[in-house]
């Protein structure tokens, strides 16, 4: 009895090796049909929105040479994560309309906003390197060109600025203040810092000594490599008010400490693109549920 006993033991756990290993298996195959689905979805991904590029740039081509205008820059899509793409298919390729870059580099690597100068449009850039601002104000007629780093309400003088130099597109990781993300990509790319002394003032006042203070913005882009908070501290809002704000943040939307300040001032993350947060104004929910629709994922 004893060694029947012990043999149906032993044949009970052969047949859970057997089943264990069958699971991993599955298991195993099941991974890998994901990862190739994945793939697969990455890649129609990218030919949708190469398609949504290939689209909007004949309209725009189109529309622009049907209606001469002043010499403008030439149309084309330069944002690094086609927030640019984004946002001419989310206010349906228009004409005119006011826009703010904080960030701006030169005007033209990388700028979210180039395309809509060369639609019609007109705005407020804003760069800190002193190079790129000079660069950008030749490259930028119709915009408002400003040289400052920006910060919380009552930031005013000078501040010391941190240019970083040496990689690709320098000065595009450049800040005023860093955090544990930016400091991290700084690390990875062994960036070499420059600090030097740069206009302090806030979004507020760049603002309100703008052209046109009080005619509304219909978006703003903000690239400040960390200094978010104190920038949105910085930023009346309620008396501003961008339609849309795209904002570089490397921090899990769900812990991001700037994502409160903005959602408090009436607005509502509607999707994401690469790391920028897309937020809308509450007050335009058709202009929300459009975001949502057009959006590139959610992170």
């Amino acid at each position: 009895m004893q060694q029947a006993l012990e043999t149906l033991q032993w044949i009970l756990l052969i047949a859970a090796i057997g089943a264990v290993a069958a699971l991993i298996s599955q298991f195993r195959l099941v991974r890998r049909r994901q990862k190739q689905l994945w793939r697969r979805t990455e890649r129609l991904e990218t030919a949708a929105l190469e398609l949504r590029r290939t689209v909007a740039i004949a309209a725009a081509t189109q529309d622009l040479a049907s209606q001469p205008g002043p010499d403008r820059p030439r149309f084309r899509f330069t944002a690094q994560d086609n927030e640019d793409v984004f946002l001419y298919e989310l206010f349906q390729g228009r004409r005119s309309g006011r826009y703010i870059e904080v960030g701006a580099h030169d005007g033209q690597h990388l700028s979210v906003t180039l395309p809509f100068e060369a639609l019609g449009w007109t705005g407020v850039l804003i760069e800190p390197v002193r190079k790129n601002f000079e660069a950008c104000r030749q490259a930028r007629p119709a915009s408002h060109v400003v040289h400052a780093a920006l910060g919380p309400a009552g930031s005013k003088g000078s501040v010391t600025f941190h240019e970083v130099v040496g990689e690709d597109h320098s000065g595009v990781m450049s800040y005023l203040e860093t955090n544990v993300h930016h400091e991290q990509d700084l690390k990875a790319k062994d960036a070499r810092v420059h600090s030097v002394e740069v206009p302090y003032t806030t979004m507020t006042e760049v603002l309100a000594e703008a052209p046109q203070p009080e005619q509304p913005y219909d978006f703003a882009v903000i690239d400040v490599e960390g200094g978010e908070v104190g920038l949105f501290q910085g930023f009346d809002l309620a008396r501003f008010a961008p339609a849309v704000l795209i904002v570089e943040d490397k921090a899990d939307p769900q812990s991001s400490p700037v994502r409160p300040i903005i959602e408090s001032a009436g607005y509502e993350r509607a999707t994401a693109i690469g790391i920028n947060d897309v937020y809308v104004i509450r007050s335009q929910p058709e202009l929300l549920r459009r975001a949502r629709r057009l959006g590139f994922g959610t992170r």
